[in-house]
């Protein structure tokens, strides 16, 4: 699976993420209750290719967590910056719809996301927006700061990934 991992510029902690990828990966049915067992080889047995936005915060969190499990990464970095493109605005010196541009291209190309929201972002619910009229299989994470309380949402599962509870709610302690 080409996995999206998308979220909040705001969610910059590796444990955190960290942590809500462990979750995810333990709750794949044919894993589950048998102890754990290795998650870099249940990683890599399920997500071929991880692909990202390249924007701080978790989209950068998720390449690291990949390199580090050893899935290869496909970026799709925004052309802020592109003067060519129709949308590009000079007197901003910047093209405002570069963001929602990457988010279609990384929907196109995917075969699901694992979105961490802080409840906030523009942008990540963007991606769940496109990804949902994709109907590309999705799980929602949002992440509430500073007490570190995590929900989960299933929208469709991940191929396996996520088939437990369709709602849970941890604290993880940062």
């Amino acid at each position: 699976m080409k996995l999206i991992i998308a979220g909040s510029r705001s969610i910059e902690s590796y444990d955190i993420t960290l942590a809500v990828f462990d979750f995810m990966l333990a709750m794949i049915p044919s894993f589950s209750g048998s102890g754990g067992g290795d998650i870099e080889r249940l990683a890599k047995h399920f997500i071929t290719e991880v692909v990202s936005g390249k924007a701080r915060g978790v989209d950068t969190l998720g390449e690291e967590w990949a390199y580090k499990t050893g899935i290869s990464v496909k970026p799709f970095p925004a052309p802020w910056k592109d003067k060519s493109s129709p949308t590009y605005d000079p007197r901003r010196g910047y093209d405002p719809e570069a963001g929602k541009i990457r988010n279609q291209q990384m929907a196109d190309y995917a075969d699901g996301l694992l979105a961490i929201w802080d409840g906030k972002s523009t942008g990540t619910m963007d991606m769940v927006r496109r990804v949902q009229q994709r109907k590309l299989k999705m799980s929602l994470f949002t992440v509430d700061y500073p007490t570190c309380c995590v929900r989960h949402k299933l929208i469709g599962k991940l191929d396996g990934l996520c088939a437990g509870e369709p709602y849970r709610e941890e604290t993880y302690v940062d």
